[in-house]
């Protein structure tokens, strides 16, 4: 019996499957990465990745990613404090995970403002006890911007 090319190609296929392991493999993903509770000199980031895996932050002023903070334990769920940030600088971060596999991956990279004027401004106000009209005026000052 006479087997074209095409026969035997498709022969080599399912030999392959059947005699070859086959592995799939799964990649580390990070989402959700995001940065909260910024004061003059801290900030928090977080993020999550799909398996247990460590924890770094590479950051820094103007893009410049020359600080990290690191957590070797493994976790889906991250958190870092970044400490010693200069008050009212714009940082850049990109959150880091690493798998027991040492697969590696990244966050997108992203910015935040450090401190500022993190203080709410007070505002005194006298609100008379009766009132004859439908609206009250109230006049005041804030702290120059």
């Amino acid at each position: 019996m006479k087997k074209t090319l095409a026969q035997i190609t498709a022969l080599f296929c399912i030999e392959l499957i059947i005699l070859f392991p086959f592995y799939t493999v799964n990649a580390l993903t990070v989402s959700n990465a995001k940065v909260a509770d910024v004061t003059e000199n801290s900030a928090i980031v977080s993020w999550l990745t799909d398996e247990n895996s460590t924890s770094i932050v590479h950051y820094g002023i103007n893009d410049i990613l020359n600080q990290s903070e690191e957590n070797e334990s493994f976790a889906t769920n991250h958190t870092i404090m970044l400490r010693q940030l200069v008050n009212d600088k714009e940082y850049s971060f990109v959150a880091s995970s690493c798998d027991k596999e040492n697969n590696c991956t990244n966050s997108t990279r992203q910015n935040f403002t450090s401190g500022g004027d993190v203080t709410p401004p007070e505002l005194t106000v006298i609100i008379p006890e009766f009132v004859n009209t439908g609206t009250i005026n109230i006049i005041g000052a804030t702290e120059p911007f």
